[in-house]
């Protein structure tokens, strides 16, 4: 009786394979973003020596140091 009851409540046992959980938070975790393009580099002179800029503006490392 009592395998009534479960089969009831949560059905009949599939053959499909359960989802994989670490394959679905990897799947879902940071989102890709897309690859940056600059139309100009180069140089400026600032504190210290020289800085790479991109697009004009000054490139800094993530985290926000100056390259």
């Amino acid at each position: 009786m009592s395998d009534d009851v479960t089969q009831d409540w949560l059905g009949q046992p599939s053959d499909t394979p359960r989802p994989d959980p670490m394959r679905a938070v990897r799947d879902h975790g940071k989102p890709v973003l897309p690859k940056r393009f600059y139309k100009e580099t180069g140089f400026a002179e600032g504190e210290g020596g020289f800085r790479l800029t991109l697009d004009g503006r000054p490139a800094n490392t993530p985290a926000r140091n100056p390259l």
